[in-house]
């Protein structure tokens, strides 16, 4: 709870919960929310009666979080550079005013600091993965190390380069695929299977290490994996890698009911569940994966295309003492359209001859 005059200029929803007002009277209090745009997200005025000499308006994190969410476009999710995850917040009434920018976090966390948008700072990665990775920068100047080890023949050899990241907004997002890591360092000769290891580490203009993450590649994604991305606890994007058994299962979902004086199906739907298996995984993994389980929006990686998805049962437990590493399985449909009702013909419009392949002459001339 902070006193209408003492809100931090900059913080997330979730360190500012409620709002104090000093009155000893009835009061209308004005909450406003505004986008960097300047258009009005959240307006409300009412009156408030005081207790015990103030007037407490809660709620404040979940007002601003479901506001932010609202104005996410899940079409550029993936989209690198400049991010905005938070709206400019007024509160006025009984004389007192005060403005602060609140972020999106759906974790608790205390002061803002620069740092990297996720929980796992030790991570795998796969050619050909989708790897958004997002920067809180706090509204500082940054500097972006990226440190890449790569198999030169018998020998490893290492390349690196450093960028600048701009405060002009919330959060700076990148592409730190492998492909985009050697497309970064210049080393177009390269492929991703040389790829030994990379790091990406946070520093201030002074040179004070902020944050650090290492990426090992681990070669092809096996063929039955399925990748998640989804917004994370910060508002960014975040992905994580099922490596587990995968299952498809078919169901057909109906009423019943009377036609006349026929009992009959109604309203029938063949649908399709997936099962996910995460396979072993560590602390970091784990608080990610429940991340994704209460993520307001998720998709799965289909080819190069993003398709939203609904989880609908999840089975994890934890049992001390750990006798082996933890795993978790998740059940999801696809909430666009069910995937097994995609067309899988495609028209033959090339091979329609009675010899298709020479010597043979097909014309009989």
């Amino acid at each position: 709870m902070a006193e209408i005059n003492n809100i931090p200029s900059l913080a997330f929803a979730t360190s500012v919960d409620s709002i104090m007002i000093a009155t000893d009277a009835d009061i209308s209090v004005r909450t406003l929310l505004t986008a960097d745009d300047g258009s009005a997200v959240f307006d409300n005025t009412a009156m408030y009666t005081p207790t015990d000499g103030k007037v407490e308006i809660g709620g404040i994190d979940e007002l601003v979080c479901s506001s932010i969410l609202s104005t996410i476009d899940a079409e550029n999710l993936l989209a690198a550079g400049p991010r905005s995850i938070g709206v400019n917040v007024t509160v006025s009434g009984g004389g007192y005013s005060a403005s602060c920018r609140l972020l999106y976090s759906t974790r608790f966390l205390g002061n803002v600091a620069p740092h990297f948008a996720t929980q796992i700072r030790n991570r795998k990665i796969y050619t050909g993965q989708q790897m958004p990775l997002s920067v809180i920068t706090a509204g500082k100047e940054l500097k972006l190390h990226v440190g890449l080890a790569l198999r030169d023949g018998e020998t490893v050899r290492y390349e690196e380069n450093e960028v600048s990241i701009s405060p002009s907004k919330d959060c700076y997002t990148m592409d730190a695929g492998i492909t985009a890591i050697l497309t970064m360092l210049e080393c177009h000769t390269y492929g991703a299977e040389a790829v030994y290891f990379y790091t990406l580490t946070l520093y201030s203009t002074d040179g004070q290490q902020l944050d650090k993450i290492k990426f090992t590649a681990q070669g092809q994604m096996p063929r039955h994996a399925t990748q998640f991305v989804f917004l994370g606890f910060c508002g960014v994007p975040e992905t994580f890698v099922f490596t587990g058994k995968n299952i498809e299962k078919q169901s057909l979902e109906s009423d019943f009911g009377f036609s006349g004086r026929e009992y009959i199906r109604l309203d029938s739907s063949l649908v399709e569940d997936n099962e996910a298996n995460s396979g072993w995984v560590t602390m970091e993994e784990r608080a990610t994966v429940y991340d994704l389980m209460d993520s307001p929006l998720a998709f799965v990686v289909d080819g190069k295309e993003l398709r939203r998805i609904t989880i609908t049962d999840v089975d994890s437990s934890v049992s001390r003492p750990v006798n082996e590493p933890d795993a978790i399985s998740l059940t999801w449909r696809y909430a666009d359209m069910r995937y097994m009702r995609k067309p899988v013909f495609s028209p033959d419009t090339g091979s329609g001859h009675v010899f298709s392949h020479p010597p043979f002459d097909k014309t009989f001339s």
